[in-house]
């Protein structure tokens, strides 16, 4: 038998793909159509930054990987050779150093791209990098002084692996590595092949990736077992004369100079020189793809933080058989798994998605913190699924009734703001979304889980990231019925989020806290503070700079709530008209407050706030604007609250005052409801 170089002989596995007039044309920097795609961390989650490139990688990569298992699972059923198996993902960083680092460098074509760059900065007289699509800093760029390279393997166990001839779009593997836009998404699964690469692409500084992937036999596909390919993702570029979209192809040469993933013993031959593990197809827990990412831009712990965050449900859940690792060969560290259930924020999430999967008639025994509700049928779907919310009930940093600070943090020194959250999660058990429609307190968190009847709708709403449900059906991108489920059901979430909040915000102070201002000004009097002459008088009245008129007027919702909504103006006072309002800026506050026994116990509600043009609110979702008021002219803040039942009272407050000033005392309006 010939050995593969032999095969191959004078021609190298690397091949730049040119321009070509007759073709579409796509930049191979696919990294720039998701440059701006981040990973929302609302509320509690920013305090704990983890790198959009970490989370990306995480979300995308299992989900792909996830997606091929489950659909090989569900085959093996239909031909009763079982079911689940125990999935697993290996994030496995190494480091490549001395004498094999050299021949790695070599093989995997290394040289030829550090070269590359400077071959174009001595043509055209520029640094290429921006262009191309790198940064500054990465491996190739002291690729001859450094002694060590750096090497993410990711390792799937029991999986599906990218079968699919090597025809057409048939082949997952062609759509994972090769395409953008186009897929072939299995109902009932989350993630799409095209896209899944961002992740990689991201995860890797010099936008290098390999896959070798193993699957069983198929009769479109005969023969083949195993596969290997290998991309380099950089903006499209011109050297030499010729034009290049910037992919380069790893892989077998075709009769037409291009390249073609290599094949079964060639592909696993390949493999070995990568320092892949080879696959046996007859081995069930070796079916699967391993993915090589050079020069990670991501660490260990942000891996291992990131699959906590975004894959718990799968994770804790006890009828699915997943799990993930992280190794770093660099450290004495064994072999770590994510402890989801240990993370104290991700906690309240985690029991709400039990409470969601327990029987309904499982009543939990502090009731007073919990409710659970199973979202009423929805036409021509059924019944969507159950969302279960909690409260904090702990005596010490409480996040339901939090010590705010002036930040909006838990304390003054904080960056991140309180926000009542909701995860969404359906079929492939990842997070969706950390829903965040609420800012005021109290704060409740919780999950909905989506039932099997209703999943392929919600995937049919969401991005090309899977995080979110998008409810939007004008613009055309996501089916009408669809939408109009997603959006029956966000409502009604919000609605029973809204509901325990109400639960939670007006409970009678203690005894020892109510204040009855006729008895305590009768005690002063026996006390002797009543006595002796006049009372003092008040202080002089302090100028007011504003003339306020709150506006509004309260209106019934057809679920039967109300709200309260209008116009507040806001202009100088004739009698404090500024020598020059062009040079003054003013501060106006805009806030409505559900009143206590106390005025102290009011609580703030949510509120939406369109403010004229010149002035921008100082802090998201504080309610406080800045800007300036012409003498001769009024300011318009048109607001509307949230909706609330009748039953309550609230009180719309319009403050302004000017900004440089101290020492100025700011006009205002109240308006009890």
């Amino acid at each position: 038998m010939t050995s593969l170089d032999d095969r191959y002989s004078g021609q190298v596995p690397w091949w730049w793909e040119e321009v070509d007039p007759n073709r579409t044309g796509v930049s191979g920097d696919f990294a720039k159509e998701f440059k701006n795609e981040t990973v929302k961390e609302p509320g509690v989650f920013a305090a704990d930054h983890i790198p959009a490139e970490a989370s990306l990688l995480v979300r995308e990569a299992i989900q792909n990987s996830w997606d091929a298992a489950r659909e090989r699972y569900a085959e093996t059923a239909q031909q009763q050779e079982g079911g689940s198996e125990p999935f697993a993902v290996r994030f496995r960083f190494r480091e490549i150093t001395d004498a094999s680092r050299d021949s790695f460098c070599d093989q995997m074509g290394l040289i030829d791209l550090a070269e590359r760059i400077t071959e174009m900065r001595h043509t055209s007289g520029k640094n290429p990098r921006g262009d191309l699509g790198l940064s500054e800093q990465d491996c190739l760029t002291n690729l001859h002084d450094s002694q060590w390279l750096r090497v993410l393997h990711l390792v799937e166990e029991h999986g599906g692996g990218m079968d699919g001839p090597w025809q057409g779009g048939r082949s997952k593997l062609w759509r994972a590595m090769c395409s953008l836009g186009m897929t072939r998404e299995t109902a009932g699964h989350g993630g799409s092949y095209g896209y899944g690469k961002a992740g990689l692409i991201r995860g890797s500084a010099i936008r290098t990736v390999f896959a070798y992937t193993c699957f069983r036999e198929h009769p479109d596909d005969p023969g083949v077992t195993r596969r290997l390919l290998g991309m380099t993702y950089w903006g499209s570029h011109g050297l030499r004369g010729s034009d290049y979209t910037g992919t380069r192809w790893f892989g077998q040469p075709t009769r037409d100079g291009g390249r073609m993933p290599f094949a079964n013993e060639d592909a696993d031959e390949m493999a070995r020189r990568l320092g892949i593990e080879t696959r046996d197809s007859s081995q069930r827990a070796q079916l699967g793809t391993t993915l090589v990412v050079l020069d990670p831009t991501v660490t260990p712990d942000d891996v291992l933080r990131a699959a906590e965050r975004h894959w718990w449900p799968a994770l804790e859940d006890d009828d699915i058989d997943f799990s993930v690792s992280v190794v770093d060969e660099s450290s004495a560290d064994d072999e770590r798994h994510p402890q989801p259930s240990r993370n104290p924020d991700l906690k309240p999430f985690i029991d709400s998605y039990e409470r969601a999967l327990s029987p309904p008639d499982v009543s939990p025994a502090d009731s007073d913190r919990w409710r659970v509700h199973q979202l009423s049928p929805v036409p021509t779907f059924g019944k969507p699924g159950t969302l279960a919310l909690i409260a904090d009930g702990s005596d010490s940093d409480n996040w339901t009734l939090p010590d705010i600070g002036a930040n909006g943090g838990a304390n003054d020194g904080d960056s991140w703001e309180h926000r009542s959250l909701v995860a969404l999660v359906r079929g492939p058990r990842m997070v969706v979304e950390y829903w965040d429609k609420r800012r005021a307190s109290p704060y409740v968190r919780g999950t909905f889980v989506a039932t099997p009847e209703v999943d392929d709708a919600f995937r049919a709403t969401e991005p090309k990231a899977h995080d979110a449900w998008h409810d939007d059906w004008v613009s055309g991108d996501v089916p009408e019925e669809a939408a109009k489920l997603a959006r029956t059901v966000l409502n009604a979430i919000l609605r029973h989020v809204d509901r325990f909040r109400r639960d939670l915000k007006l409970t009678p102070p203690p005894n020892r806290e109510l204040k009855m201002d006729v008895w305590d000004d009768l005690a002063r009097m026996l006390d002797g503070a009543g006595r002796g002459g006049d009372p003092t008088p008040p202080p002089p009245a302090a100028p007011r700079y504003f003339s306020i008129q709150p506006g509004g007027k309260l209106a019934a919702d057809p679920d039967g709530r109300v709200h309260y909504a209008g116009i507040a103006t806001v202009g100088w006072n004739e009698d404090y008209l500024p020598q020059n309002a062009d040079t003054v800026t003013v501060d106006v506050r805009v806030r409505f407050n559900f009143d206590g026994a106390d005025r102290k116990e009011a609580v703030r509600a949510e509120m939406e706030v369109e403010a004229p043009s010149g002035f921008v609110e100082v802090d998201p979702g504080s309610g406080r604007f800045r800007g300036r008021i012409a003498v001769d002219e009024s300011a318009s803040f048109q607001y509307l609250s949230e909706s609330y039942d009748p039953e309550w009272t609230g009180t719309l407050t319009v403050e302004a005052d000017i900004a440089e000033s101290a020492a100025a005392t700011p006009g205002s309006g109240d308006e009890g409801l």
